[in-house]
């Protein structure tokens, strides 16, 4: 992609084929952690309670969770 290119970014393509450029780089994934169900399958209750007890009344907290290179 020319918008990357001399970039730190491009260290990445460095040695791939075309087609192995345009795979998937990471998976990215998101939750947002003050719905109960969600906070607490991801955390675990004492670390769900403990971060909610944390936050403020207009806080809030989100998970942001990656696999790649």
């Amino acid at each position: 992609d020319k918008a990357f290119e001399n970039t730190q970014g491009m260290r990445h393509r460095r040695g791939r084929s075309e087609e192995e450029a345009q795979e998937t780089f990471i998976d990215l994934y998101y939750g947002y952690l003050n719905v109960p169900s969600i906070g607490r399958n991801l955390l675990g209750d004492s670390e769900y309670r403990w971060l909610m007890d944390e936050l403020g009344p207009d806080d809030h907290a989100i998970a942001v969770l990656a696999n790649g290179e």
